[in-house]
Order: C-alpha cells, then structure tokens, then sequence
C-alpha cells in the first residue's frame, strides 16, 4: 500500500513537474515571441525611419538637381543674350562702317564725275578757245589776203 501511494505521491509530482515544464516552456515560447515581434516592430521602425531617410535624401538630389538645371538655364540664356548682344554691337558695327564705305564710295563718285564734267568743261573751253583763235586768225588772213582759203589751213 505504501508503494501504491508513494508511487501515486511521486506520479502526482511528476505529473506537478511536467505541468510546470509545460508552463515554463509556455512562458519562455511566448517571451521569445514578444522579443521576436519587438524586434520586428523595432526593425520595422528603423526602416521606417531609414526609408524617410533615404527619401528625404532622394529629395534633396531632386531638389539640388532641378536648382543646378535652373541655374545652368539661367547662366546659359545669359550667355546667349550677351552673345546675342554682342553680335547685335557687331552687326551695328559693321553696317556703321558700310555706311560710312559707302558714304565714302559715293563721295569719290562725285568727285570723280565732278572732276570728269570739269575736264569735260575745260576741254570744252579749250576747244572753244581754239576754235576762236582759229577763227579769229582766220578772219585776220581773210582780210589781209582777201581770199577765202589758203594752204595752211
């Protein structure tokens, strides 16, 4: 009889043991989980964190690179509009001194023709001049000689 119960007592413990085995296991099963799901929260919030992180960043890039293209536009449609200036100053430039070219081309004309109307005149004269003279020599042999023609004409 005393095996009986003391086997009874010591099946009762271990039955005890096992139930607090089970119990243990149970509560170290649904600690682990909770450090497994904190740490999966804690992950999760660190890429959280991580992907504002690198979209802030991505942002900046965009930021910066719309600001430099900006920047770039600018500097460039100065540059065109200095060129544009620049080669306006030149076109004045060059049309002033084809104006003045032609000013002085025109001016030599004149001068020229002018120059040529008087050559023109005085030969004019000249020719006139010695018409008269020959006439007038002429009209002197005419009267000394009494006759028309002579052989020296």
């Amino acid at each position: 009889k005393n095996k009986k119960i003391r086997k009874s007592k010591e099946a009762k413990e271990k039955m005890k043991e096992i139930n607090e085995d089970k119990v243990n296991k149970q509560i170290k099963d649904e600690e682990k989980r909770e450090r497994i799901q904190q740490a999966e929260m804690a992950s999760k919030s660190w890429r959280d964190i991580k992907g504002k992180e690198v979209e802030q960043k991505q942002q900046e890039k965009i930021t910066k690179e719309k600001e430099e293209k900006r920047l770039k536009a600018k500097d460039d449609s100065e540059k065109l509009l200095s060129s544009e200036l620049a080669f306006k100053a030149w076109a004045d430039k060059k049309e002033q001194l084809l104006k003045e070219s032609l000013k002085q081309k025109l001016l030599k004309e004149r001068q020229l023709h002018d120059g040529k109307i008087n050559l023109q005149k005085s030969r004019e004269t000249e020719s006139a001049s010695a018409y008269l003279s020959w006439k007038m020599n002429k009209d002197r042999k005419i009267k000394e000689t009494g006759k028309l023609f002579t052989y020296n004409d």
